[in-house]
């Protein structure tokens, strides 16, 4: 754990320094912090920083807006995040209900043999994520966001790349989630339409297709419930390849307004990683994920 930790440090050391536009995410994760202490405001009709959310974190998404570290048990590299979802606010206008948010996080991959080589970053926002409910169980979220995905340091030495490509996706989707009592848990699934999409060139073929779950929950004593997570997506650009992300863990629960969890991951598929696009991952993780 202490040497996780100085490459933590390390990491963000290094990424601060890095990034020029680093200030827009960490003004967006100052305000994750504070809106920890926010109290909900009513106003009219609406309610400002409400503390209930109406979608829950996909816990086994790869790209989730969270806090997170882990490292993979096959080659010791180590993969992190820092990021969030802030509620901005409900609106009950007579029969029509929705909840506002933005969510950034920023992923890096670490390759630390003897010191801590950070090999690729990449930046994740949504600007606007609007949640309508449908019904009890079933709720609508619409969101345009944006991604982008960079080598870092001599990631060119560490995977022997002769160039890095340009991967840039502005996007619109949309997604429908739906809670089960039966299957103890949640389903979602939805698609991505990149009205921008660049690997290296313009890519023409905009779809990404994503499916996943939450199930099983079981609580094991006060506050700590055991779960398993599935996270799938189809990649039109790889005539619909796949990413898959299976996760069987634990969360600690808590009233902070935060969730911390434990968890097992097995990755297969395609790298989530713009700059490794072309490449199929096989791997375990040991993590731990803070949802905000």
């Amino acid at each position: 754990m202490r040497k996780i930790s100085l490459r933590i440090v390390k990491f963000f050391s290094r990424f601060f320094i890095m990034k020029k536009n680093t200030v827009f995410y960490l003004l967006l994760l100052i305000c994750f912090y504070c809106s920890s202490g926010l109290a909900e405001i009513p106003w009219g009709w609406c309610t400002l920083f409400p503390r209930h959310r109406l979608v829950p974190p996909f816990t086994a998404n790869p790209t989730a807006h969270q806090f997170s570290a882990g490292e993979i048990l096959k080659n010791r590299n180590v993969s992190v995040s820092m990021g969030g979802i802030f509620s901005l606010v409900d609106v009950h206008w007579d029969w029509f209900n929705a909840q506002l948010s933005v969510g950034s996080s920023v992923y890096a991959y670490l390759n630390p043999p003897s010191s801590v080589n950070l090999v690729s970053t990449d930046f994740y926002v949504d600007f606007v994520m609007i949640d309508v409910p449908l019904t009890e169980r079933l709720t609508l979220r619409v969101a345009p966001g944006h991604t982008s995905h960079h080598l870092s340091d001599n990631a060119f030495e560490a995977s022997k790349l002769e160039k890095s490509l340009n991967y840039v996706r502005d996007y619109w989707n949309v997604f429908a989630i739906y809670r089960s009592e039966e299957l103890r848990g949640f389903l979602y699934g939805g698609a991505f339409y990149n009205y921008t999409y660049q690997i290296g060139r313009e890519i023409n073929k905009p779809w990404l297709f994503e499916l996943g779950a939450e199930l099983f929950q079981t609580p094991i004593a006060t506050g700590i419930v055991a779960y398993c997570g599935i996270d799938v997506k189809f990649r039109q650009e790889s005539h619909f390849a796949t990413t898959q992300n299976y996760q069987l863990g634990v969360k600690f629960l808590n009233d902070e307004g935060y969730t911390v969890r434990l968890a097992l991951d097995f990755r297969t598929g395609i790298d989530e990683r713009g700059q490794y696009v072309r490449s199929r991952e096989r791997w375990v993780m040991v993590a731990a994920y803070i949802d905000i």
